[in-house]
């Protein structure tokens, strides 16, 4: 997946070399992935406290991260694809909330600052890309069933 690559150098923060390496090849951003990249991510991020007051808080420290990126998102946005991403059986209709163009602009940044908060998921991107890979699989698979 070439597309990878790309992405990878987008969480770490190299976005001027994730522009220049996208720009070379044809391969599209697929959503899924970048969802499942942020699941994954989510997941271990909110391992031990998946109360409201932590999501909230992630979110809003998330936002004043990235308040000067070209599309800032609201906080009902995050705290929805976090909810959904933290607990997909309860909250799973959470995802009608948020436009589908929308997500990839809540998740990138949202992910970003997981992986920089923690260096131990800094140094594993390649196995998050990895397990993210299977959840798209494991997705697909679902949905032809």
């Amino acid at each position: 997946m070439k597309y990878r690559d790309v992405l990878k150098l987008m969480l770490l923060g190299h976005n001027e070399t994730a522009g220049e390496l996208h720009n070379q090849i044809d391969d599209d951003v697929d959503p899924d992935y970048v969802s499942a990249v942020f699941v994954t991510c989510a997941g271990k991020r909110f391992a031990e406290d998946t109360s409201p007051a932590s999501l909230r808080s992630f979110v809003n420290e998330a936002r004043q991260d990235y308040e000067g990126a070209n599309s800032p998102f609201g906080p009902l946005a995050g705290e929805a694809l976090l909810r959904v991403a933290i607990d997909p059986e309860n909250e799973a209709q959470l995802i009608d909330e948020v436009n589908p163009d929308d997500r990839f602009m809540v998740q990138l940044p949202m992910t970003r600052k997981i992986l920089a908060e923690s260096a131990e998921l800094t140094d594993r991107v390649d196995d998050a890309l990895d397990d993210a890979e299977k959840v798209v699989a494991m997705w697909n698979a679902d949905s032809v069933a």
